[in-house]
């Protein structure tokens, strides 16, 4: 039977059993530790922000002196960090880990997002780049810390420039600009600490669980928190949000944890654990982050395609033949001649170009010749069409759908195709070789090479499961798990799985 005190105290349990978080002995000043020195800057000569001005501020660890290389840490909404009254104190806990030696010797740089000042301040409102900075999915921002900040205070200290030395955090949009930063670059950074991370829809952001699913795996150690009462709008649930990533990145095997609490947008939590959070991101150190093995992982589509034992390698200066052809467009058709030689194929433009393809930028034929797969220079799909005994093409459909890169324009140089014999299609992309499977999904994202952007692929060697691939003026090589195909062999291939 429910009494008037009975059913106070329902009321009150949430309330009671509500966690508060409180700063533990990490996040407080000791006076047997060594205080490091906070020093302030401005940068306002910034050539990828042109216009902008902001704070930036230095962290130098007592401990640091000049005879070695520091590690590297960079937050985002640096001002919010370096304040020892604000939510995360990170001078403090940062003098207090490397006192212990629970982190190593660490120079830190918290950098504000840019502001463009207005003209005339009394009539007109200045222009605020922190979404544009910090929610964007392209490599703006991390060129902006690598080209522009990280050289800056390069000229006063020694920064180590091994991407296990380096770490890179923040929190809601900065939380999502680290693991931006460290995704694009991973040969600059190891480490990202994310705080109710905005994996949402704000700029696209909602992308990266699935682009994590498919994409070859990187050497990153991600550490991610975030509350049941983030935020729910617009753009998505935050807490669902950042629930996503976390599975994304175990299942694709990443050395990754998810913190979860009851706050909503705000850094109570994350500032009570951060020092529970930095020393799980750089434990072990200086063992190195390792690159997730799909060893007792399920990896999909991607542990179908790679071979384990295998990465790229400079090959020799020569490329096995591609099917590559030479492509010649006018007013009223595009022809495609294979330079092996074959018949002449041939394109009818369309009156109405609204949905048809724009501009042809690399061509390839199916494992069977019976289709042609053409790559759009200025949109997101590869066309398949259909190859008449007279050589005409019919049948078009936008049938391939790319992943693309936050970049205001997609790439419109040529590009080399290829396909293996289950008649799946590899295709170089900014964002890594994409591959399709027959019912036209991206199911995997091999890494470029170092050099960067492959311009042309072709499977060779005596079992022809080398897959090579040239990028700028070098030829890589990489074993696959699958077997290619001979441009001038046709090969049914099975039936999709669906």
């Amino acid at each position: 039977m429910f009494t008037v005190k009975s059913i106070l105290w329902a009321c009150l349990l949430p309330v009671l059993a509500t966690p508060q978080y409180q700063f533990g002995p990490d996040s407080k000043r000791r006076p047997d530790v060594p205080k490091g020195t906070v020093s302030e800057y401005s940068w306002n000569s910034s050539k990828i922000y042109p216009g902008t001005t902001r704070k930036y501020f230095v962290y130098v660890p007592a401990q640091y002196d000049g005879s070695k290389p520091a590690c590297l840490m960079v937050f985002q909404d640096g001002s919010g960090y370096v304040n020892e009254s604000g939510s995360f104190r990170v001078p403090i806990v940062f003098d207090n880990l490397i006192a212990q030696n629970q982190m190593p010797v660490t120079i830190g740089v918290f950098v504000d997002p840019g502001v463009l000042p207005a003209l005339s301040p009394e009539s007109q409102q200045n222009r605020y780049n922190r979404s544009y900075e910090y929610d964007a999915l392209g490599d703006r921002y991390a060129r902006f810390l690598l080209d522009e900040i990280v050289p800056e205070v390069s000229k006063n200290y020694k920064l180590s420039k091994e991407p296990n030395d380096r770490a890179i955090g923040g929190s809601s949009s900065g939380g999502i600009a680290a693991f931006t930063v460290a995704w694009n670059h991973a040969e600059s950074f190891h480490r990202v600490l994310s705080f109710i991370g905005s994996f949402a829809d704000l700029r696209g952001g909602d992308i990266y669980p699935a682009l994590i699913r498919k994409t070859e795996p990187k050497p990153l150690r991600v550490f991610l928190q975030d509350g049941t009462n983030d935020l729910n709008l617009f753009a998505g649930s935050w807490y669902l949000s950042n629930q996503s990533m976390y599975s994304a990145l175990q299942y694709a095997g990443y050395e990754s944890t998810f913190v979860v609490g009851t706050e909503g947008h705000n850094g109570k939590h994350g500032g009570a654990i951060l020092p529970d959070a930095l020393r799980w991101l750089w434990k072990g150190y200086p063992a190195a982050v390792s690159k997730p093995s799909s060893s007792g992982v399920d990896r999909h589509f991607v542990a179908e395609i790679l071979d384990p034992s295998s990465d790229w390698q400079l090959a020799s200066s020569d490329i096995p033949q591609p099917q590559d052809f030479t492509i010649i467009e006018s007013k009223q058709d595009i022809s495609f001649q294979p330079r092996y030689g074959g018949k002449r194929l041939v394109l009818q433009r369309e009156r109405s170009a609204a949905d048809a393809l724009q501009s042809a930028a690399g061509a390839v034929f199916s494992p069977d010749h019976s289709l042609l797969h053409v790559r759009d220079g200025v949109s997101r799909f590869v066309w398949s069409y259909q190859i008449q005994p007279d050589g005409s093409l019919t049948n078009a459909e936008p049938f391939y759908r790319l992943e693309i890169p936050d970049n205001p324009q997609p790439r419109t140089a040529p590009v080399g195709m290829s396909v293996d014999i289950e008649g799946y299609l590899y295709v170089p992309t900014e964002l890594g070789i994409q591959v399709c499977d027959q019912p036209g999904r991206v199911v995997a994202i091999i890494n470029n090479p170092e050099s960067g952007f492959v311009s042309t692929l072709a499977f060779g060697g005596p079992d022809l499961q080398s897959l090579y691939a040239t990028a700028g003026d070098k030829v890589y090589s990489r074993h696959l798990r699958r077997k290619g195909t001979q441009p001038s062999q046709a090969v049914k291939p099975p039936q999709p799985r669906l």
